[in-house]
């Protein structure tokens, strides 16, 4: 080789060592380096954008050089946003390397997450096999829930692990389905807040929140939406043009964009147009979404926070069709629980518990003419709920049955000073008391909730004196989402070692409570029980108890406010005396710690059974010495009122 072509061929590779890499955008560099297969997704080969057009600006927003910090992602189901998720982290891994933080709602979704979404993706790219070893046990820099590579690490985490959300720091921070994390991380905190921290020394980060939303009042996802610039997808009408957003059924105005006729398997789907009516096919949906365009409510917080709200009316071609929601939908009926996943799951919304009761005037007029203090044929346990004020003791005692039907037994005012052992006396009177089932036999309480949220020493000097499985101190906790939960240790002795036969309290999740509550108090009763029709499940009885009574058990209404943020927070707000509301709340969660939501209908049979008389023992056959009747306040008296399980 001549020294010009040595010296030609040095300048040209010097040139090409100091030209700058050629930088690609994050849905550029996907459809480069990103190959899926039947793994991770439903199209096999190379990603494209275009099967999900929707995502390309989420991407867009995700990308380092974007002014965005916070981006905020409620949807349903089928729709690409967790590979959506996976992709920005490994175009971070290549062009952004940095700590990043992935947490789930638990250690083992973060472990199926790693093995069965991410580790799939990596090996399908030669680019990120060459950056991010495979987990080994033999390699302590890279495991299932730790991704080492050049720059940095992913760190997986579950939101029920509090050490992981103390570890490292970095700028990049993905949240996935947040509306199933739990209230509080080892009682530390918020995880959502805890796991912010990770980026606060960091002035360029990213925060990615991805969830299906739950309960209004209760879901993380939709306050953090309507934080953000609220941006929804609009598609034109193949037919006019007019943009619009895919809507199942618009709350606001009660237009019905998705039709349907027939049933299956001769079911016919379409969408209307909201403007000119016509009929949309499905098959026009996919030119309808490469068409599409956020629009947001809020662009003047386009620069900072991005919000996307999206339905699985979207779902590309051959995922969730139009026919498939339909399909759900009916399929869901009148059940609650069903129709609350389909909101939630398909059409990516909140599930509203209505925050009020009907009027106390027609819960008033719905009263039955059994005696106050009796035990009706129905009810076949009991529970009770005490709370406490400066100056009186309030408790409603309440018989369940099949189905968590339920029946107002007694209200008891105790009158006096909590500070006075004369009014515990009472309470102790109460508590011991045999109630008249319509059987004939006595039946007895079988747990008492006594809040302990005023006069709490008193409370827990009460509860000593009686067995921890029938006197059960209680506290609400309104960010719960469930009834209740592990109780803890309130009493310790010498070196902080807690006294296993001591006081534990229980939380409830009283806002829980009191939507289901709220929910029931609506249920309509049977236009013709005397023949027979059956109350519907949860269904209230309520004896000749006065006005005041009912107007405390409709006491709260839940209320929608924005806080200093913008987000939209929702609060149980008082009306006036709620001591009768109070007391049917611990009553209920009583139900649920003794296990009544758990029967089965042997168990509710057997319980009914044990109620029954015995028959009269026959007379002795000539001769004999007869038999020997039982001893009363046996085996059987103590088995009655307790769980048939």
């Amino acid at each position: 080789m001549r020294a010009v072509e040595v010296a030609d061929l040095v300048a040209r590779n010097w040139a090409a060592g100091i030209r700058p890499p050629v930088r690609l955008s994050i849905v550029e560099w996907a459809e480069k380096h990103i190959h899926l297969d039947s793994r991770t997704s439903r199209i096999y080969g190379n990603y494209r954008i275009r099967h999900t057009p929707y995502l390309r600006e989420i991407l867009e927003c995700l990308a380092p050089e974007s002014p965005v910090g916070e981006v905020a992602c409620m949807k349903g189901g089928q729709l690409g946003f967790t590979l959506m998720a996976h992709i920005w982290l490994l175009f971070l891994v290549d062009q952004a390397p940095a700590n990043i933080f992935c947490a789930m709602p638990t250690v083992d979704d973060a472990k199926d997450t790693s093995k069965t979404k991410f580790d799939p993706l990596v090996e399908g790219s030669e680019l990120l096999r060459s950056k991010i070893a495979p987990a080994r046990s033999r390699d302590s820099g890279n495991t299932i829930l730790m991704k080492e590579f050049p720059g940095g690490a992913i760190m997986f985490a579950g939101a029920n692990s509090g050490a992981r959300f103390r570890s490292r720091s970095g700028p990049w921070l993905l949240l996935d389905e947040v509306d199933g994390y739990p209230p509080s991380v080892s009682n530390e905190g918020d995880p959502v807040t805890l796991a912010k921290r990770f980026t606060t020394t960091f002035p360029r980060r990213k925060h990615l929140y991805i969830s299906t939303p739950t309960v209004l009042g209760q879901s993380r996802i939709a306050p953090l939406f309507e934080a953000g610039d609220r941006s929804r997808y609009f598609v034109p009408c193949p037919l006019c043009g007019e943009f619009q957003i895919l809507v199942f059924t618009d709350k606001k105005t009660g237009r019905k964009g998705l039709q349907w006729e027939g049933t299956a398997p001769d079911l016919r789907v379409w969408y209307e147009c909201e403007k000119c009516k016509g009929a949309i096919d499905e098959g026009q949906k996919t030119e309808m979404l490469e068409r599409g365009e956020w629009r947001a409510d809020a662009p003047e917080l386009s620069e900072s926070f991005r919000s996307f709200h999206l339905s699985s009316l979207y779902s590309p071609a051959g995922t969730l069709s139009w026919t498939d929601v339909v399909k759900r939908f009916v399929a869901a009926g009148s059940d609650k629980e069903k129709l609350c996943v389909f909101v939630n799951h398909t059409l990516g919304e909140c599930w509203e518990e209505r925050g009020e009761a009907p009027p106390w005037e027609q819960l008033f007029r719905r009263r039955e003419k059994y005696p106050i203090g009796q035990v009706p044929a129905g009810a076949v346990i009991l529970t009770a709920g005490v709370d406490v004020q400066g100056d009186r003791l309030e408790g409603e005692v309440v018989g369940w049955g099949p189905g968590m039907e339920s029946w107002s037994v007694d209200y008891v005012v105790i009158p006096g000073d909590v500070g006075d052992p004369k009014t515990w006396m009472e309470l102790d009177r109460v508590l011991s008391r045999p109630y008249r089932h319509a059987g004939g036999l006595d039946l007895r309480i079988r747990a008492m909730a006594v809040d302990s949220g005023f006069a709490t020493q008193e409370v827990y000097g009460w509860a000593r004196k009686h067995s921890s499985d029938l006197v059960f101190p209680v506290k609400g906790n309104d960010a719960m989402l469930t009834l209740t939960g592990q109780p803890s240790y309130v009493d310790f002795g010498r070196g902080g070692r807690r006294i296993a036969r001591g006081v534990r309290l229980w939380h409830l999740g009283v806002s829980v409570a009191k939507r289901e509550l709220y929910s029931w108090l609506r249920l309509e009763p049977p236009l013709h029980p005397e023949a027979g029709e059956q109350f519907p499940p949860g269904f209230l009885h309520f004896p000749e108890h006065s006005e005041a009574w009912f107007k405390m058990l409709v006491a709260e209404q839940l209320m929608a406010r924005r806080d200093r943020r913008n987000f939209l927070t929702y609060h149980w707000e008082r009306k006036g005396r709620n001591e009768a509301l109070d007391a049917r709340i611990m009553a209920r969660c009583m139900a649920a710690i003794v296990g009544l939501d758990r029967w089965t209908p042997e168990d509710w049979s057997r319980a009914a059974a044990a109620l029954r008389p015995a028959p009269a023992p026959a007379p002795p056959r000539e001769g004999g010495t007869g038999r020997r009747r039982p001893r009363e306040g046996g085996y059987f008296e103590r088995w009655r009122g307790r769980s048939p399980s």
